[in-house]
């Protein structure tokens, strides 16, 4: 009663999700917990760094970063994202520092610009 949750629509069945590849280095390895606590921990994460990112979790030869884009009071409504295949990580076209810049960056001026409109 009284605590917010966070619904997450997957882009696949949720239940087929193979939770052992996320990787949650942020958690102590031997802490057990459901998945309830497991969305707390990301969101947490996510509100720490400024960003969230999948790094072949989700589609295995991919990288994706995205970042909240948020109304004047804080407010999350809406996500700026970009996604490009991890070999181009590993040819050094592009780093992940550089994207997670990018993409906060441009979360950031559609933020402002939305607060500017709204």
């Amino acid at each position: 009663m009284g605590k917010k949750k966070l619904i997450v629509i997957w882009p696949y069945r949720f239940r087929d999700f193979d939770w052992q590849r996320f990787e949650l280095d942020f958690l102590a390895p031997h802490v057990e917990i459901h998945v309830h606590e497991l969305i707390d921990a990301l969101t947490h994460k996510v509100k720490l760094q400024g960003f969230s990112e999948s790094n072949g979790e989700l589609v295995e030869r991919f990288y994706c970063v995205a970042a909240p884009v948020t109304d004047r009071s804080g407010k999350v409504v809406a996500a700026f994202s970009s996604t490009v295949p991890k070999r181009y990580l590993s040819e050094k076209i592009v780093s992940k520092d550089r994207m997670q810049e990018c993409v906060q960056d441009e979360a950031r001026q559609v933020s402002e610009e939305f607060w500017a409109y709204s």
